[in-house]
């Protein structure tokens, strides 16, 4: 029972990283493209849809494995005492979402890498 509780909680946490790199990316592209009716335009809402189908799954997932490597090493240990594990969860993930925005922000307007 304890490893399907496990493995349900980390589906939670795929579903909640997912759409949280959804909504950042949404955020970060602005709204969808109108009907595309130049060359340029069709370019644009290709680069869109390649954003929003496959990068953001993408780090959601990346960011998955980081809370599922956090939660095995350390949130184990510290939820087993509390009486909020889900809330202490729940933190765990906008922590992570929040460092992972913060370096994407780093890496693009400050350091002009990306």
């Amino acid at each position: 029972m304890r490893i399907v509780k496990h493995i349900s909680t980390y589906i939670a946490c795929l579903i909640i990283g997912t759409a949280s790199f959804y909504g950042y990316m949404f955020m970060l592209f602005g709204h969808e493209l109108t009907a595309p009716e130049s060359v340029f335009m069709k370019i644009m809402k290709l680069i869109y849809d390649i954003g929003l189908m496959y990068i953001a799954p993408a780090a959601g997932g990346i960011m998955t494995l980081v809370y599922g490597t956090l939660d095995i090493f350390y949130l184990t240990k510290r939820v087993r005492n509390s009486n909020r594990p889900f809330l202490i969860r729940f933190l765990a993930i906008f922590i992570i979402a929040f460092s992972f925005v913060l370096l994407h922000y780093l890496l693009e307007v400050v350091f002009d890498v990306i």
